[in-house]
C-alpha cells in the first residue's frame, strides 16, 4: 500500500477477516458499570478498550447470544466498532454547550455524544438522506438520546443559515469508505474508483467549509473519515486551513493506541500545511476500523 508501506503486510489481512464484536455501554439509560457488571455475572466476557470509555470487546462466539440480549432491545447495549468512538472523545462534547453533527446517519457517534454530554445541552444532527434520516431517528430514540434535535437538510447550507452558532461540531463526512473493505463482501468495495474519491472530495470540501463557518470563535471541531485517501483526509483539511489562515489551528491530541499513526504532510507531489501531521491516522486491525480524524480549533470569526 502506497501510503503505509511499512505496515501493509499487517493491514492486508483485515481485508479478509470480520471485525471483532465491540459495544458502547448506555449511561443515559443506567450506570455503565452496572451493566457491564450484570452481563459478566451472566457469563459474558468483557474486555475495556483503553483508552475508550465504556467500550468493550466481547468473544465473537457471544455475538450472536448479545445481539439478541434484552440489553441490546432496550438500549443499553450499542454495537459499535471502536473507531467511532474516538472522533466524539477528541471533540469532548460538554453537558450545557450547542453542538452540530453534521451528516450524522446512523447516528452512532450522535450517541455517544449525547452520553458524553448527560444529555443536557443541545445536538443539531443533520442528514439529507431520508432513509438514512429515518434510521437515524428510531435509533437515538431507541437509545434515549433527547438533547437531540434532528433535520433533514444539505449540511452545506448550515454554515450559512447558522453562521458561527455552535460551540462544538463533529463533521463525519461522506468517504469512499476503504477503511471498510471487507474481501469476502463485494458491496464493500464494489462501487470504488478514482474518481469516486475526487467526487467524495468535492462534497467533503464544501460540507467542511460549511462548519468551520457555523463554527463559534473559540470552537472545535472534529473532521474524520473511514478511509485511507489522502484526497479526502488531509486534502479537505489543507485547504480549509490555506483558505481561513490564521483563524484555524490543528489541535495535537494525544491518544495511546498501537495503531495510530500521525497525519500525512505530503502525499505524492503535493505538500500539506505542516500543522496536519497533527491529525491521527488509525490503522485497521481485527477490531478498529481504518480511520483519520482532525481536531480544528477556531480561534477567531470566518465570516
Amino acid at each position: 500500500m502506497e501510503i503505509y508501506p511499512e505496515a501493509y503486510p499487517s493491514i492486508l489481512p483485515t481485508f479478509e477477516q470480520a471485525f471483532h464484536p465491540v459495544i458502547w455501554l448506555n449511561g443515559m439509560k443506567r450506570d455503565p458499570d452496572q451493566t457491564r457488571d450484570e452481563l459478566e455475572s451472566n457469563d459474558f466476557h468483557l474486555t475495556a478498550i483503553d483508552p475508550l470509555p465504556q467500550t468493550y470487546l466481547v468473544p465473537d462466539h457471544e455475538r450472536e447470544m448479545l445481539i439478541h440480549h434484552p440489553y441490546s432491545a432496550e438500549g443499553l447495549v450499542y454495537f459499535i466498532n471502536p473507531s467511532s468512538v474516538i472522533p466524539p472523545v477528541i471533540l469532548n462534547p460538554c453537558p450545557g454547550q450547542r453542538v452540530l453533527d453534521l451528516t450524522a446517519a446512523p447516528g452512532g457517534k450522535t450517541i455517544v455524544m449525547a452520553g458524553m454530554m448527560k444529555n443536557r445541552g443541545q445536538i443539531s444532527a443533520v442528514e439529507n438522506v431520508k432513509y438514512r434520516f429515518h434510521k437515524m431517528r428510531a435509533n437515538l430514540e431507541k437509545n434515549g438520546v433527547t438533547n437531540a434535535r434532528l433535520y433533514l437538510k444539505d449540511g452545506t447550507a448550515i454554515g450559512k443559515n447558522c453562521p458561527e452558532q455552535f460551540d462544538k461540531i463533529l463533521l463525519d463526512a461522506p468517504c469512499s469508505t476503504e477503511g471498510r473493505f471487507q474481501n469476502h463482501i463485494p458491496a464493500t468495495f464494489g462501487y470504488w474508483s478514482e474518481r469516486k474519491i475526487a467526487e467524495m472530495n468535492r462534497k467533503q470540501r464544501k460540507l467542511l467549509f460549511s462548519a468551520i463557518r457555523a463554527l463559534k470563535p473559540g470552537g472545535d471541531l472534529v473532521y474524520s473519515t473511514c478511509t485511507f485517501a489522502p484526497e479526502e483526509n488531509e486534502e479537505p483539511v489543507d485547504r480549509i486551513l490555506q483558505k481561513f489562515g490564521d483563524a484555524l489551528t490543528v489541535v495535537k491530541y494525544e491518544i495511546t493506541l498501537k495503531n495510530r499513526r500521525s497525519g500525512l504532510c505530503r502525499w505524492r507531489k503535493k505538500e500539506f500545511h505542516p500543522s496536519i501531521k497533527n491529525a491521527i491516522r488509525i490503522l485497521p486491525d481485527d477490531i478498529f476500523e481504518g480511520f483519520f480524524i482532525c481536531k480544528i480549533r477556531k480561534s477567531e470569526s470566518t465570516l
